[in-house]
């Protein structure tokens, strides 16, 4: 059977960060699809299979935060595909009222100590990880091999 690659799209209007995700990504061995705009995004949903989408929230200057109407299509039309938030902007509670309309996988933040491509990454491989089917083994007593938790049965 051959590997099929995971399809990624990218929706951020800024270039360099569309560059920089889109080559990073591509050398982990994804399929990568880049957007600038909402109806980019939203063509693209409409026409493609997606597995994975890493989602700008604020767009563009006219509007407010975009990205959460196009997480909602993505939702709505493809509800198995994993949607990460990538946001120059920290959490508030402005934002996770909007958040509360659509169901998302992750939020990363641009800004900060942290290396965001990095974090993407990590978060994409963490979300692989949940697609596959875990192995469990139950250890017994005394043994000193971690065994699983209920929540991984």
């Amino acid at each position: 059977m051959k590997n099929m690659k995971s399809m990624v799209l990218i929706l951020d209007d800024e270039f360099n960060i569309r560059e920089d995700l889109n080559k990073y990504l591509t050398n982990e061995g994804y399929n990568v699809c880049v957007t600038k705009s909402i109806e980019e995004a939203n063509e693209v949903i409409q026409d493609r299979k997606i597995d994975f989408a890493i989602i700008d929230l604020k767009i563009d200057y006219k509007s407010d935060l975009g990205g959460v109407e196009v997480i909602g299509n993505i939702n709505k039309l493809q509800p198995k595909t994993k949607v990460i938030v990538l946001s120059a902007y920290e959490k508030s509670v402005e934002i996770d009222k909007q958040l509360e309309k659509v169901s998302l996988n992750g939020f990363i933040s641009k800004g900060g100590q942290n290396n965001y491509i990095k974090e993407t990454i990590n978060e994409l491989k963490r979300l692989e990880g949940i697609q596959s089917p875990q192995k469990c083994f139950v250890i017994m007593p005394f043994s000193t091999t971690k065994s699983c938790k209920k929540q991984e049965w």
